[in-house]
């Protein structure tokens, strides 16, 4: 199970909750606070004029680790990636994405189809990845 952003919820104890699960991964403190949080205030903007909104958030693995006590214990994402599906009512479906290297404050905006095929290539081994049904069509 999954759980919204802790910046989705108005109370602390809210907050707190969503470090509980593994929906979290180690992020440059500058990116999460600067560039990637205006990322995900732009995509909250967008989500105003959605009758539903789908968001779709991940990371591509990197080679390096936190050791805690002497043993790797997470792994640190090379990437951070987010896309969204906007579904609006009597209009054509809106999508888009955001992609970041985890070692610098800045993320780029591209089509869901451009992340899909990014996440395909990196990941390798045959992966056919599709975010969206019909890809958001």
């Amino acid at each position: 199970t999954l759980f919204r952003s802790n910046a989705d919820h108005p109370d602390g104890v809210g907050q707190k909750a969503t470090y509980t699960l593994t929906n979290v991964a180690p992020m440059l403190g500058s990116l999460n606070s600067g560039a990637w949080r205006i990322n995900e205030l732009r995509v909250r903007n967008i989500a105003s004029s959605c009758t539903t909104m789908y968001v779709v958030t991940g990371v591509i693995p990197g080679n390096n680790w936190i050791n805690v006590k002497g043993e790797n214990r997470v792994k640190i994402p090379s990437h951070v990636w987010s896309a969204y599906c906007c579904q609006r009512t009597n209009q054509t479906p809106l999508s888009g994405a955001a992609l970041a290297q985890n070692h610098i404050n800045h993320v780029t905006t591209i089509s869901v189809q451009n992340l899909q095929h990014d996440l395909n290539t990196h990941i390798g081994q045959g992966a056919n990845i599709q975010l969206f049904q019909n890809n958001c069509q």
